[in-house]
């Protein structure tokens, strides 16, 4: 190939490429056709020549994530059943081997919350495909194994944990990249796949030594004059309070619709009905705002957990999603400011990377009680930290297949999954008959065939 055409070509392979780093780090929205036009040494309008839109460029950057992905189901016979969920833990690797995989995904999922944003429908028809494709072969797994196969509702119940927890640890590690992502990705999928096969108590053989504090962190100090004012306090200083806390819940939906950057001071001034320069005048800066926004957050969702103790503890997990599902705005928040900490530069990086040893440690502690108390069996230390991490890590992957789908009963989803967390901490781990099975080594699957990866 010859000439400008295949100049043009190259050109869009390298503004492609540009948009996708920036996007994976910024978020769409954040994400200037000026800043994508200077990775490659080109203009804006020559971004709009190539590609008409910004948008086009997305779906162009999409595309591309698509194909990569598929590259491992080029280098990896994919089968059914056994060897189509083996094929996760390969996956997974090429996820860690390959920077902006996980970060794009997850900042779509979390931009996805605006129905208009063009990657929303995107988003929900992978997440259906890939449960849909799972439901199926979960179906060749468990009549290949000889074991009773669960029904079709039951399967599409258990594959959306899975994906659930795959996605939620991937969160975590952008939180903290020291973090064994395939450590505790291999140590799920060895637990998930004896389940499936028929033993339900068990838990996997190796998990990855714990890298947090037994014990749950103080809580954070909250942003001065965060917290509703009291019935008591009159005049000036309830006013200046309660407009305090307006601002704060605006600036909560506007973060979780378009991001920090994305939603500029002067939309959420203008929210409630205030100039940027007042709206400045009560925080200081937008960085200031945006961390009265986290410690109001945090103190929603606290409220919730940080009381009990012991088995009581996970007990108020099950409310606290309740609690997520009846205030949705708490979700995109949360979810979009994890997806955002990929970024080095983004001011809640660190708050979120402490958010997640905080709950991590205080599930870890809980269990460490319930042990002592004679409620759970008594587990070491990297079993626990394993056990906290997948329990928050479906919490935050089953709200990110919320955001995408509002019609998922998250409550209903999230209860039976805990139940069959507590039914294994009470009790040591049972050993499969056929550990090799377990692994995902079984024989091939006698399903329909795949031709590409599962992308979970």
């Amino acid at each position: 190939m010859r000439g400008p055409y295949r100049n043009g070509i190259e050109r869009r392979r390298q503004l492609v490429d540009a948009a996708w780093g920036v996007i994976a780090r910024r978020g769409y929205t954040r994400a200037s056709l000026r800043e994508i036009a200077q990775e490659v040494g080109v203009s804006p309008a020559g971004i709009l020549r190539l590609f008409g839109s910004k948008e086009a460029l997305l779906i162009a950057v999409l595309e591309r994530w698509w194909t990569e992905t598929q590259l491992l189901g080029d280098r990896v016979e994919i089968g059914a059943g056994a060897e189509y969920f083996g094929s996760f833990g390969d996956l997974m690797r090429y996820h860690v081997q390959h920077p902006g995989l996980i970060e794009l995904f997850l900042t779509m999922c979390t931009e996805a919350t605006d129905r208009d944003h063009p990657a929303s429908t995107w988003v929900k028809e992978r997440y259906e495909r890939i449960v849909a494709d799972a439901v199926e072969n979960l179906a060749v797994l468990q009549r290949d194994a000889g074991v009773p196969v669960l029904g079709r509702a039951h399967r599409e119940r258990e594959v959306r944990w899975l994906f659930a927890a795959m996605d939620g640890l991937e969160l975590q590690w952008i939180a903290d990249p020291a973090m064994d992502l395939v450590g505790h990705s291999d140590a799920l999928f060895e637990m998930t796949l004896r389940r499936w096969l028929g033993t339900p108590g068990a838990a996997p053989d190796r998990v990855p030594p714990a890298s947090v504090a037994a014990s749950p962190a103080a809580p954070q100090a909250q942003a001065e004059g965060a917290a509703v004012p009291g019935a008591t306090v009159r005049g000036p200083y309830r006013t200046g309070v309660e407009r305090r806390r307006q601002i704060v819940l605006a600036a909560t939906e506007l973060f979780g619709r378009h991001g920090y950057a994305g939603a500029s001071v002067r939309e959420i001034a203008d929210r409630v009905g205030l100039s940027a320069a007042a709206l400045l005048r009560y925080f200081g800066t937008k960085e200031q705002l945006l961390f009265a926004v986290l410690d109001d957050w945090d103190a929603s969702t606290g409220e919730w957990v940080d009381s009990p103790r012991g088995a009581a503890y996970v007990d108020t997990l099950e409310r606290a999603m309740a609690h997520h599902d009846e205030n949705p705005g708490l979700v995109e928040l949360w979810l979009t400011m994890c997806a955002e900490a990929s970024d080095p530069e983004h001011p809640a990086r660190d708050w979120v990377a402490r958010r997640f040893r905080r709950i991590v440690g205080e599930l870890d502690g809980a269990l460490r009680q319930a042990a002592a108390d004679g409620a759970v069996a008594a587990m070491d230390a990297d079993r626990r930290e394993f056990e906290a991490r997948v329990v928050f890590a479906v919490m935050d992957g089953l709200e990110l297949q919320w955001i995408a789908d509002p019609k998922l009963d998250l409550g209903a989803t999230f209860r039976p999954f805990l139940r069959l967390c507590r039914e294994r901490w009470a009790g040591p781990a049972v050993t499969p008959s056929s550990p090799a099975a377990a692994a995902g080594r079984g024989p091939r699957g006698r399903g329909p065939r795949r031709n590409s990866a599962p992308t979970p």
